[in-house]
């Protein structure tokens, strides 16, 4: 079997390393992984380069520097990207090291934009540095993490008391608009060198491919997509059958890898396909430096439970071998640091 892997990008975006960079709390080395580190060279050939049609009735794809390419079976997993405008973003490794630098000249002040999952980590993280700016984080909606829906409702609360104990001012309801004249939330007018938008984006789009009104790529729960042959979809830009809008997370990415992995097995050996598994939902948020919140199969945890659980995912789901055991020996020692310290407050009561 030959395996093709392509992409724009020299390396693979570790997110949840992303955020924790900026305010110094992960290694950059961490967050931007090379290709090489993630997957074995000799089964798999890399090539830079970016995706721009698909014509599913001749299964093959157009390639911007290649040009078309024939595929016996062909994956998607394209991701998000951010809206065109005038505000700088998070999504990338460059736009991560270009808000860095940023926050090293030490604003008085900063706006994040969207109180989703990335605009929640970020506002947290930002509290960390030191001295740390007066840190604003707008959501358009009543409350934080709106788009997970009613099942994260907990989290949400959980999550805006943490971020309220770290000084993060909240202002719910308010809807962010960039105008000729500016950028504006409400009728208060926002200094774009320091606002970072964090708001839900869009896929990519693909000539030749259907999609939803948000964007999104419709597959069944095989993730193929319907009528299109071996085309299977994964991730943000893909909308399952009769999933919310906004199911997204890792721990979702890792399930659609999982079973698209297995169908296109299943697909090119004649074997039956499998559906996604509609597991309970786990999710956890990191807001600081050994503060986090989270989902644990539905039930919302916070302090150090989440803490605990939110390392036991990035051990779990890290894509380098040597990055997991680095990350499984720091967890074990944070254990043991925490419970030397509950030990010696036992002591002293």
């Amino acid at each position: 079997m030959e395996l093709l892997l392509v992409d724009w990008a020299q390396s693979f975006l570790f997110t949840p390393m992303l955020l924790p960079m900026l305010a110094g709390l992960e290694r950059v080395d961490r967050a931007a992984l090379p290709w090489a580190r993630v997957v074995d060279t000799h089964r798999v050939q890399l090539l830079k380069d970016e995706l721009l049609a698909v014509e599913t009735a001749q299964q093959r794809v157009f390639l911007e520097r290649m040009g078309w390419l024939n595929y016996d079976a062909l994956i998607l997993a394209l991701g998000s990207a951010r809206a065109p405008g005038a505000l700088p973003g998070v999504r990338t490794f460059e736009e991560g090291l270009e808000l860095k630098a940023r926050l090293i000249r030490r604003p008085e002040a900063l706006s994040v934009i969207g109180g989703g999952p990335v605009g929640c980590e970020l506002a947290g993280v930002l509290c960390e540095l030191s001295p740390g700016p007066r840190t604003t984080l707008y959501e358009a909606g009543p409350q934080l993490l709106a788009g997970m829906g009613d099942t994260a409702r907990p989290m949400a609360f959980d999550a805006q008391t943490e971020l309220t104990s770290k000084g993060v001012s909240l202002r719910l309801g308010v809807r962010v608009d960039e105008r000729p004249d500016g950028v504006w939330a409400g009728d208060d007018a926002l200094e774009p060198a320091v606002t970072i938008d964090c708001r839900a984006g869009k896929p990519p789009l693909l000539e030749g491919l259907p999609t939803t009104a948000a964007g999104r790529i419709p597959v069944n729960r095989q993730l193929r997509l319907e009528g299109g042959g071996e085309v299977y979809v994964g991730g943000d830009c893909a909308q399952v059958d009769g999933e919310p809008e906004l199911r997204r997370g890792i721990a979702r990415a890792v399930s659609h890898g999982q079973t698209i992995a297995e169908n296109v097995h299943a697909g090119l050996t004649g074997r039956a396909r499998i559906g996604l598994k509609d597991a309970s939902p786990s999710f956890v948020l990191r807001l600081g430096n050994e503060r986090a919140v989270g989902l644990a199969r539905g039930v919302s945890v916070s302090g150090s439970a989440a803490w605990t659980l939110r390392q036991s995912v990035m051990v779990s789901q890290s894509p380098a071998l040597n990055q997991k055991l680095t990350l499984a020996t720091e967890a074990g020692l944070q254990a043991a640091k925490q419970s030397v310290s509950w030990f010696l407050g036992k002591l002293k009561r």
